[in-house]
């Protein structure tokens, strides 16, 4: 519920909302920004109902989702078979050193501010090349 919240557009006099109209919300969101892949972290965290609804945001709104986290995410993902047969390609990152670490995380952000650049996009007008990480969240 709290990723719901921490996406969806401000709600309607104060009320939070439940979780259908808080999914709605979402896929408005994701709809709207032109979304086309969703990157979770952390996901050995996340529950077998979030999980479900990752599953539900790739299948209704055809978007890529993209699930990182460490070698739990295995277990995880075999709790519900549909689901992990919609995450069978895995990559398994071998630990890297500090250079490594700086040479791959530099790779990752010219790719993706490159891709993902507001300018090249009429929708999202947001700085998205920042890597802060989102408060309260």
């Amino acid at each position: 519920m709290a990723f719901y919240r921490s996406v969806a557009t401000p709600p309607i006099s104060g009320n939070r909302g439940r979780i259908p109209e808080l999914r709605e919300r979402l896929y408005n969101v994701l709809s709207n920004c032109g979304v086309e892949m969703l990157i979770l972290d952390e996901a050995q965290r996340l529950t077998e109902r979030a999980i479900s609804e990752a599953r539900d945001i790739s299948d209704k709104l055809e978007i890529s989702v993209v699930l990182v986290g460490t070698d739990r995410l295995n277990a995880v993902l075999s709790w519900d078979e549909q689901v992990k047969y919609r995450f069978l390609l895995t990559y398994h990152m071998p630990r890297l050193n500090s250079e490594e670490l700086r040479e791959t995380t530099a790779l990752w952000k010219s790719i993706s501010c490159n891709y993902l650049n507001p300018q090249n996009s009429p929708v999202l007008k947001l700085k998205i090349c920042s890597f802060r990480k989102p408060k309260d969240i």
